[in-house]
């Protein structure tokens, strides 16, 4: 495996693979990650069961807790893919198993059982993918399909729907050999696969970011960074737990013993010395033995596993409520009906109390039969056990109501990111539930890239839905412009020919007949019937338009909100209540959202009159409205009016807190910033806010006051000594130097003596400075001293002088103190000596002093100086000077000028290079430059790498400086450098490089270096 990176390097060495020979019992190879899929339903992450702590974060429609392959080593439990898929933040795939754009080489091993839908056969639907591009393993065209971006083959043998099967995808890194397994036998290969290209994180259910979602169920899936043998892959498909796990059990009373030890039952004890350890216990007292709890799948210790209200007894699973004893709901669901309510208050009674008795059927979504969903009657105010009582919403897939940026809140977690010219900070619609906040679009629409328009919408049911929104159109209003869109064409719905609402599907498009009006709020729902294969266009809650035929969508990619077709044709004006449900809501649920009703329910009462809407309250768990709970400078109260988030410091995580952002526009303090605080950039100049108040300063409320350029950047003058060169400034800006006396120029060094304090031999920028204005520095030089200050005292290493005055400011030795540095300058008003100070105690030795001057207001200055990177002192001191241009010189050897060539002071050196930037550098900034060695801002690099996979010996080459030694350090976690391989390595000039054994052994399959100048 070969890699190039700068200073820090990742390796994984891949160890020699050993063939075993193995039998369906034999013993895998620990996995690099393992899901058993025996999380509880609704839980947000899935565990690693391999102890590496690799979980997947949910993201969209996962279900957790159905069956599992019964032929697998954890049939109790599985994952059902929706659409949605699993994020893995902890695995980077291109460090992990290769990037063949980066030289990274990787073999791997990728199983799991899968019980794929129907849906996965149409089209790309994946299961194993990354963030970009890359791996893509899964279906393609109904046949299994192995993938790396463009170094693709297909499978042979065709899986059937709901049916489950094993699969498996292994890459051989040495080999170039691509195979694929099902249910354990060996079905197709490529033979010259190139390994993968691409970027970002781990991704299960998906690929490229999410797109081509899996359609189906996965269970025990697992991945290792190696090459299974076939015997190995037949192992897994013959049930062999991946994790090592068996179904042991050693008190044989009929509960395996992984099972017992998960829920903590004595595994030697079948229930002769406690009840509870064995078959016909019942820790919980739930009315449900171990053995019943093991076949439900069911918490043994948990008397209420799914947490609905309901004791795991009495929830029988067979979908009839019987009585309160007999609910027929399943116990590892907390919503059996998926209606939006928990089991526990849906108590069959036909009778509502309250929102914790609804009287309703668990097993019902409707129980009434009226159209309207349990839940959501509920929530709107009607009875769900009255067919008569209509009008209430269900449940949207997606709601932004734009109190809190682009966040969904529907419970689906499919948050919006903004892209291009949005900002959420207008005021909302005043008729609609939200009045406060809404969103303007201005040359930016928002992406939702966890929703997929095809798995999510049109192939989901029998792809009806309903898109509805306020909308207030400004340029948009007489012309075109689309609000809901895809990134790839499909769905574009919004406004086109002449200003009218308009329903398109790329090529299957038509308008409704009203021409909205500019800057007005109206309310527009867009409804298409899949079943019928008819749209119908809503304004303000009244028909505008159709019944229309209309085929579904085509196209593809994720929702787009203010734009179609990746961002094209984009809308100009206002949104608020943006909702989308995944069925043709009827007249009567368009015309309460047109009345102001919350898609989910929200509304502005406040029972305790306190100035803090309920539903507000509720959300953030706040009652007292003079309280700060998040210590950010404003109350509840004020956090409610400012719209800021009450348990977030920092609502728009621009580095301020929100009490400190007043929204003025004019910044006058660090208290008083001015700023918004909902607004990570006020002035939109692309800078954070937090960023701009800081050194140094910039006025986050003026796009025209950008921060100055970075340190490295701000070279004004810099001298390096070298042929072709020996006299000039690199930069231009000082004229060239003039040599004094016995000063010379040898082996690309500036060479400098005297005596005492009188100079032999110096050198000065005779001529006009053409650079600009000088007031914030820093003086840096790299040289070696010839002689101490016996000898000689009070020279410079490099000064700047001003012409037509007494005004320097230079690194002086040994003036004030033997042997020791200062800041010079004229008369002392910016010198005190610096604490601890640095000294110089040999000679021959190279050396980098620094000196840093800041103007901090108030004509003060602040002065810092540095030795080999190391901070010996600061102080602040008055008199903060400036050098214009044309009235500037650079001195070598003498202290000042005293109309040069006069001037005192001496120096005995080789100065080798120097510099003198416009900017005063902080401590990482001056460390830097002593790690790059003279010349400044030239980084380390490891230019070339290799590794003997047979004598574990590496093989390291960086780009280096002559006379300079390195230090080689590694680290396994990136953390801990403390471990160095070689503390004197001396360069061999332009490029060194150093060979040594892995110092942890063949073993280890990750390791970091690091080289550093000494």
């Amino acid at each position: 495996m070969k890699a190039r990176t700068n200073i820090t390097l990742i390796i994984f060495c891949s160890s020699l693979l050993i063939k075993l020979s193995m039998n369906a019992s034999a013993q895998l190879p620990e996995p690099f990650l393992y899901y058993d899929f025996e999380d509880e339903a609704g839980a947000p992450t899935v565990a690693d069961s391999s102890g590496n702590e690799h979980e997947g974060n949910v993201n969209g429609n996962v279900t957790l807790g159905v069956s599992g392959a019964p032929s697998g080593s954890t049939p109790s439990g599985a994952g059902q893919f929706s659409g949605g898929n699993l994020s893995v933040p902890t695995v980077d795939v291109p460090t992990e198993f290769g990037n063949r754009d980066q030289g990274i080489e990787a073999s791997y091993t990728m199983a799991c059982w899968i019980k794929p839908d129907q849906a996965s056969f149409n089209g790309d639907r994946f299961y194993f993918g990354q963030g970009s591009q890359g791996i893509h393993h899964g279906f393609r065209g109904g046949n299994l399909y192995h993938a790396h971006w463009g170094s693709d083959f297909r499978g042979q043998q065709r899986l059937n729907p709901d049916e489950w099967a094993h699969t498996t995808f292994t890459y051989d890194a040495d080999n170039n050999r691509g195979a694929i397994y099902v249910n354990g036998v060996f079905d197709s290969e490529l033979t010259n696969q190139q390994g993968p290209n691409g970027g970002g994180p781990l991704i299960i259910g998906a690929r490229n970011g999410g797109g081509e979602s899996y359609i189906g169920s996965i269970d025990d899936l697992a991945i290792w960074q190696e090459v299974l043998s076939d015997d190995q892959i037949e192992a897994l498909a013959n049930g062999v737990s991946p994790g090592g796990r068996g179904n042991v059990d050693e008190d044989e009373d009929g509960l395996p013993d992984y099972w017992e030890d998960k829920f903590g039952l004595d595994t030697e004890d079948n229930g002769s010395i406690d009840k509870n350890n064995g078959p016909e216990g019942d820790p919980d007292e739930d009315g449900l033995t171990n053995a019943d709890e093991l076949e439900n799948r069911t918490d043994p210790k948990k008397a209420d596993t799914d947490e609905d209200g309901l004791k795991d007894g009495v929830e029988t699973n067979t979908g009839t409520f019987v009585s309160a004893t007999n609910t027929g709901t399943d116990p590892k669901n907390a919503d059996t009906d998926k209606d939006g309510l928990l089991d526990g208050v849906e108590t069959g009674t036909g009778e509502l109390v309250d929102k914790n008795n609804t009287g309703t059927d668990p097993n019902n979504a409707d129980t009434d039969g009226d159209g309207y969903a349990d839940g959501g009657e509920i929530v709107g105010g009607t009875d769900p056990n009255d067919e008569n009582s209509k009008g209430a919403l269900p449940q949207p897939f997606l709601y932004l109501g734009f109190e809190e940026d682009a966040a969904d809140l529907s419970e689906n977690a499919l948050d919006g990111e903004i892209d291009g010219q949005v900002s959420i900070d207008v005021d909302g619609a005043p008729g609609g539930s939200t009045p406060e906040t809404g969103a303007s679009f201005n040359g930016g629409h928002i992406d939702f890239p966890g929703l997929d328009m095809n798995s999510m919408i049109r192939d989901f049911g029998d792809g009806s839905y309903t898109f509805a929104c306020w909308l207030k159109p400004i340029g948009s209003a007489g012309g075109q412009g689309f609000i809901w869109g895809q990134t790839n064409q499909g769905i574009h719905n919004g406004i086109r020919n002449g200003g009218r609402l308009h329903s398109a599907h790329w090529g299957a498009d038509w308008n409704a007949n009203t021409v909205l009006a500019r800057d007005e709020w109206v309310h527009a729902a867009w409804v298409y019937d899949g079943e019928s294969d008819t749209a119908t266009i809503y304004l303000n809650g009244e028909l505008d338009g159709g019944p229309q035929g209309q085929r579904a969508p085509n196209g593809g990619g994720t929702l787009v909100l203010g734009a179609r077709n990746n961002g094209e044709s984009q809308f100009n004006g206002e949104l608020d209540d943006v909702a989308i449900w995944r069925e043709a809501l009827p007249e009567g649920s368009i015309l309460a959202l047109a009345e102001g009703v919350s898609p989910i329910g929200a509304t502005m009462d406040d029972d305790d009159n306190d100035g803090l809407p309920d539903y507000w309250e509720d959300k953030y768990g706040v009652d007292d409205p003079e309280a700060d709970p998040d210590e950010d400078g404003l109350s509840n109260l004020e956090e409610f009016e400012s719209k800021t988030k009450p348990d977030k410091a920092d609502t728009d995580e621009d580095g301020l807190l929100d009490g400190v952002e007043t929204g003025t526009g004019k910044f006058v303090s660090t208290d008083d910033t001015g700023t918004l605080p909902k607004k990570a950039d006020s002035d939109g100049d692309g800078i954070l806010d937090g960023d701009e108040i800081t050194n140094p300063f910039s006025d986050p409320n003026d796009p025209d006051d950008p921060p100055p350029p970075p340190f490295s950047e701000a070279v004004i003058g810099h001298w390096t000594f070298e042929d072709g060169e020996e006299l000039t400034d690199l930069m231009g800006n000082f004229p060239d130097l003039k040599l004094e006396g016995d000063a010379q120029i040898a082996d690309g060094s500036l060479d400098v003596n005297g005596s005492g304090t009188t100079a032999s031999g110096w050198a000065w920028t005779s001529g006009e400075y053409q650079g600009p204005e000088i007031t914030n520095k820093t003086l840096v030089s790299w040289f070696t001293m010839e002689s101490l200050s016996e000898l000689t005292k009070a020279g410079s290493v490099i000064t700047l002088d001003k012409v037509t005055a007494d005004q320097f400011d230079g690194i002086i030795f040994a003036e004030r103190q033997p042997n020791r540095w200062m800041n010079g300058s004229s008369h002392f008003r910016r010198t005190q000596d610096f604490n601890p100070g640095g000294e110089e105690t040999v000679t021959g030795e190279e050396v980098m002093m620094a000196i840093t001057y800041e103007d901090i207001g108030g004509g003060q200055v602040k002065v810092a100086g540095y030795r080999n990177g190391e901070e010996i002192g600061s102080y602040n001191a008055g008199n903060l000077r400036t050098w214009p241009t044309g009235d500037a010189e650079i001195i070598f050897g003498k202290r000042h000028g005293n109309r040069m060539p006069g001037g005192p002071g001496a120096l005995d050196a080789l100065i080798h290079e120097a510099q003198i930037y416009g900017a005063a550098g902080n401590a990482d900034e001056i460390m830097d430059l002593y790690l790059s060695g003279p010349g400044g801002g030239t980084a380390l690099e490891f230019t070339n790498i290799s590794y003997n996979n047979d004598d574990g010996n590496f093989t390291l080459e960086w780009n280096s400086k002559p006379n300079k030694t390195y230090s080689l350090y590694y680290s396994l976690d990136l953390s801990d450098w403390e471990a160095d391989i070689d503390d004197s390595i001396e360069s061999e000039g332009e490029t060194t490089s150093y060979s040594f054994e892995h110092p942890e052994g063949k073993e280890a399959r990750k390791i970091f270096f690091k080289v550093i100048a000494q």
